[in-house]
């Protein structure tokens, strides 16, 4: 049977709630309030194949600029991969896992993904290659400062974010830029509760307790202060503070990160910084 392809969808409101429709059963995941709220940009570039007006598989190419050691870094992320049930087992992923990369492969610096481990072959047929993440840690112990967490149905508050999102993380080595479309899924969704702005450091904290990991997600903004004073800012005892990003500075604790159910790959035609170097993605540039 063929198949139309469609590279995008977001502007077609028919084919957009299908591909809404297929994530969510697929994934538990919508991508709804996130469209409404205009924050899908032209970066998120799901590859659909199309039955009777419907999606009935995807695979998305997620465009992601990165800096790395001062340079600029331009990645695709391949995410959303899924197929309706009813179409299982006729090569639909294969194929738009095939048309993704002749498009991307020569435009970009790398490509990589998180594959969930109950599809850990299948992404070596494409000459993906298993990498190693690694998280450090930080011990953090209390001092007095300022924090207070942002109220997100404010919009003088997500203007803060917006703002301080623009300065970037300056404790990063390896940092997602200019991706707020991105940022937003996870701070105005999943960690709209988390996120904590301090007026005297000039700062925004995108930090997660839960009562036994404390993660610090990500920073924005062009602080005086050192990472280890930020972070003891925002604790009331002692404790070990994970990671969300690979710090400029290199002689903390780390150990080797992995997701509860992923595996990072990353394209072998491609630049793989993680075969010489003890990086992490970002965990908010998660796809």
């Amino acid at each position: 049977m063929t198949y139309q392809l469609v590279k995008q969808v977001k502007d077609d409101l028919q084919l957009r709630n299908s591909f809404i429709d297929l994530a969510k059963s697929t994934f538990d995941l919508s991508f709804q309030d996130w469209y409404q709220k205009g924050y899908w940009s032209d970066n998120y570039i799901p590859y659909c194949l199309i039955d009777h007006n419907q999606v009935v598989a995807n695979v998305s190419a997620n465009l992601m600029d990165f800096s790395w050691r001062g340079q600029r870094r331009r990645y695709l992320q391949i995410g959303t991969v899924m197929t309706n049930e009813k179409y299982h087992h006729q090569g639909l992923a294969r194929k738009l896992m095939e048309t993704v990369l002749s498009d991307w492969q020569t435009k970009i610096d790398a490509i990589y993904l998180f594959a969930n481990d109950s599809v850990l072959n299948f992404y070596p047929k494409f000459v993906f290659v298993e990498a190693k993440e690694y998280q450090q840690q930080i011990i953090a112990r209390p001092i007095t400062g300022d924090f207070r967490r942002l109220d997100m149905k404010k919009e003088a508050d997500k203007e803060l974010l917006r703002h301080f999102y623009q300065h970037s993380n300056p404790y990063s080595a390896f940092s997602m830029e200019d991706n707020y479309g991105l940022l937003m899924f996870y701070c105005d969704e999943f960690l709209r509760n988390n996120l904590y702005y301090s007026e005297q450091n000039q700062v925004v904290v995108v930090a997660e307790n839960d009562g036994t990991t404390f993660t610090c997600w990500d920073i924005f903004g062009s602080p005086q202060q050192s990472l280890q004073t930020i972070l003891n800012q925002l604790v009331d005892k002692k404790m070990t503070i994970q990671l969300g990003f690979t710090p400029v500075i290199n002689d903390l604790q780390f150990h080797v990160h992995k997701e509860n159910d992923e595996t990072l790959f990353v394209y072998r035609a491609g630049e793989n910084l993680f075969s010489d170097e003890k990086l992490m993605f970002p965990l908010l540039s998660h796809a």
